[in-house]
């Protein structure tokens, strides 16, 4: 009997075999009906794992903002005899740049079989990781220059509407525009000048003693 869970993940799928096949090894050891249950540890192993990606980025820019070279690593764990293994990799691939516009773009995709249950396709798990990764690397490239986090990303969206970065193809139509509006209802400039200079006051009263000190 399949274990009712919250199920917003495709992963179930591999899982609840696995809870399954153990059941069924616990009734054929004992000869005598099975309650499996789990403790919270056990849930995030046998129920629902997402999959294991790690990226890692090295970026270069100009002095007016603009992404010159893009180094992707890419390493998925896909798991035992993924069936999806290429799928997943490809996709993390096409979204790790995002639509970001880079001449010189090198990325080094691995995927690598492993002891866990295979990892299923989930655009909502693995796509996300890709975009998640780049907006932080943005967010950290503008924590180390002069460049607000907004004026960063607009500076490198390429304004045609439909952008070729071969072999990627993305559309691109009212992005900036989006950025715009959701930049200006949420009041993020004012915010953000105003964090960045009680951070800055902040490090300059700690960082200051008197000679007695």
């Amino acid at each position: 009997t399949r274990t009712n869970i919250c199920d917003h993940d495709s992963n179930s799928i591999w899982r609840n075999s696995v809870v399954v096949c153990q059941a069924c090894v616990a009734y054929w050891k004992k000869k005598k009906p099975i309650l499996l249950t789990f403790s919270r540890k056990e849930q995030n192993q046998f129920i629902d794992n997402f999959t294991p990606v790690t990226i890692n980025h090295k970026t270069a820019l100009n002095k007016n903002g603009k992404f010159t070279a893009m180094e992707i690593n890419i390493k998925v764990n896909g798991g035992a005899y993924n069936p999806f293994a290429e799928e997943l990799l490809n996709r993390l691939i096409i979204a790790s740049a995002n639509v970001y516009e880079c001449k010189n773009i090198h990325i080094i995709g691995n995927i690598y079989k492993s002891a866990n249950p295979p990892a299923s396709l989930n655009l909502s798990t693995v796509d996300a990781q890709a975009f998640f990764a780049i907006e932080n690397q943005i967010n950290k490239i503008a924590s180390k220059t002069d460049f607000s986090p907004i004026d960063l990303r607009i500076l490198n969206i390429p304004q045609n509407k439909k952008y070729q970065s071969a072999p990627f193809i993305f559309n691109t139509e009212n992005t900036i525009e989006t950025i715009n509006a959701v930049c200006k209802k949420s009041d993020f400039k004012r915010k953000h000048v105003i964090y960045n200079n009680s951070k800055i006051e902040n490090t300059y009263n700690v960082g200051k003693v008197s000679a007695n000190e």
